[in-house]
């Protein structure tokens, strides 16, 4: 903004310009693993607090709904993700406009069990 100085008969005027320091990630995200059918966090820190974040996974930007919940308190911001499958596997970011955080999330599938053994049959 412009600041003046008024002495009365004489006045001075000088220009302040402030720029924004960029949002930095105080606290990377980290890789997780996780079993499928469950749930997983993947979380981080910035340096200024309410700072609005993108979250992707691969190119794919990511959409508030029954799958993912975005959520940020302060200075951290999380993304869960429900209901895994392993297609899910995959590079998630998040991404400041200025910075990105990305980590791998790594969905384990469950082994296939049989509800009821096959039985012997005559013919």
């Amino acid at each position: 903004g412009a600041y003046t100085c008024d002495t009365g008969d004489k006045q001075s005027t000088a220009t302040l310009s402030v720029k924004a320091l960029p949002v930095v990630f105080k606290q990377e995200l980290q890789d997780q693993e996780a079993q499928e059918g469950s749930s997983a966090t993947l979380c981080c820190e910035l340096s200024k607090p309410g700072a609005p974040v993108q979250w992707r996974k691969g190119g794919e930007l990511l959409q508030p709904g029954d799958k993912y919940e975005m959520k940020q308190r302060g200075h951290s911001v999380e993304l869960l993700v429900s209901g895994l499958q392993p297609e899910d596997t995959g590079d998630y970011t998040c991404d400041t406009g200025d910075k990105q955080s990305t980590a791998r999330l790594t969905v384990n599938a469950l082994p296939v069990l049989f509800k009821r053994e096959l039985q012997d049959r005559e013919a």
